[in-house]
């Protein structure tokens, strides 16, 4: 478990540095780049930015991404209970659980460039992962079919933000 907090902690600090000092970073790198010749703008830029050792990152992306299987999977043995108790009108309805999760995980990864852009890597992980569990607490207490396949979504769209390929990228260098 400490392991787990030893993480989390270098994360934070990794993704904590402020959006202003980073651009101000950037544009000193591209500066220098533009005096020196486009070619030290690789190995300048790389600089720049601190590195998440291999390790961890391999560890958060690999946890990041089982939470994507566990929100699947675990729902599969259940959909004909959860069918029968949200009032699921035909049976092929309680496949929808699994459809509008999909699908809207797939819409999160869509837009994941301009919100990291705009927003930081670090604050669109925190609130895409506080994204997915606040979709799954309202599963868990959803009264209706409808608002059981609205937190679906939702938990969607927040993971799959979290699991876009560009956040991993910018986390690892």
């Amino acid at each position: 478990m400490s392991d787990l907090f030893a993480i989390y902690a270098r994360l934070a600090h990794f993704c904590a540095a402020p959006k202003a000092s980073i651009a101000s970073a950037r544009a000193s790198v591209y500066a220098d780049a533009m005096d020196h010749g486009a070619s030290s703008l690789g190995a300048a830029e790389a600089s720049a930015q601190p590195r998440m050792p291999f390790a961890e990152l391999v560890a958060i992306t690999a946890a990041i991404m089982a939470l994507n299987a566990l929100a699947i999977d675990m729902m599969l043995p259940a959909l004909g209970v959860i069918g029968n108790e949200l009032g699921a009108l035909r049976d092929n309805d309680r496949q929808l659980i699994v459809v509008v999760y999909v699908v809207a995980n797939g819409v999160g990864q869509l837009f994941f460039g301009p919100i990291v852009d705009r927003f930081g890597r670090r604050r669109v992980l925190l609130w895409s992962l506080a994204g997915y569990a606040a979709g799954s607490l309202l599963s868990i207490f959803a009264g209706s079919f409808a608002l059981l396949l609205a937190a679906r979504a939702f938990q969607g769209v927040g993971l799959g933000l979290a699991l876009s390929r560009g956040l991993v990228e910018a986390m690892g260098g």
